[in-house]
């Protein structure tokens, strides 16, 4: 049986903060943890763990040096075929600019999403949502693009318990 883990945290920066805000959650940033520990997920500031903004692989620490706290993670129960795929698309998506104007559409509550480009939380419900592991699909209220860490969050929840490290 395989598994999908995502962490879920705040962080102290000013887009993490207004997902926070405009959303009512306690979290702001969501990322892909990898089999070897380390993080993929979109960041909207270059150098986070020395690496360029936008859906990259960071160090499973990187967090610590930017004041992430407020750590959750949710272990997805899902088979090794949706396990695999769910990964190969993410690791597909490396390189892909951060989606600015998505977080204005939030703060605002419209979709400025655009295509080509992507925010933590919409790159993570996105790998949730591809067409051979489309559990959460059901579940999205908006699209995947645009969803919120803490609307993953709470859909997650359905699926496997939340702990808090």
């Amino acid at each position: 049986m395989g598994q999908i883990t995502l962490q879920f945290c705040a962080f102290d920066s000013a887009v993490a903060r207004i997902i926070a805000w405009g959303t009512e959650s306690d979290v702001g940033h969501v990322d892909i943890v990898l089999a070897d520990g380390s993080l993929l997920g979109a960041q909207h500031e270059g150098g986070m763990g020395g690496k360029p903004a936008g859906v990259q692989v960071r160090p499973a620490n990187y967090l610590a040096s930017c004041g992430g706290y407020n750590i959750k993670r949710v272990a997805l129960p899902t088979s090794d075929v949706c396990e695999r795929e769910a990964y190969d698309w993410a690791q597909s998506m490396i390189g892909t600019p951060y989606d600015t104007k998505a977080i204005e559409g939030i703060a605002l509550g419209d979709n400025w999403s655009h295509p080509g480009r992507l925010i933590c939380s919409g790159f993570a419900a996105g790998m949730l949502t591809q067409p051979s592991h489309s559990f959460i699909g059901h579940q999205l209220e908006r699209p995947w693009r645009i969803i919120t860490p803490g609307q993953l969050l709470l859909i997650c929840n359905g699926f496997a318990p939340v702990v808090s490290i």
